[in-house]
């Protein structure tokens, strides 16, 4: 697999923890309600780093 792919997975997995981590703190908010927002841009920012190594892995696994 080409090193630019290994970056980019590896670059979207780091990301991927990053909205995870910042989704569970929103959770623990006192008003959740108030960090919607928040929480569905977590989601879909979850979302669009899980799909984007597919393509990459399909070709080089």
């Amino acid at each position: 697999m080409p090193t630019q792919y290994e970056d980019c997975i590896k670059a979207c997995l780091e990301c991927l923890d990053a909205c995870n981590t910042c989704f569970d703190s929103c959770l623990k908010e006192e008003d959740v309600n108030m960090m919607a927002e928040c929480i569905s841009l977590d989601r879909e920012c979850a979302i669009a780093v899980t799909a984007m190594p597919t393509p990459m892995l399909v070709l080089y696994l």
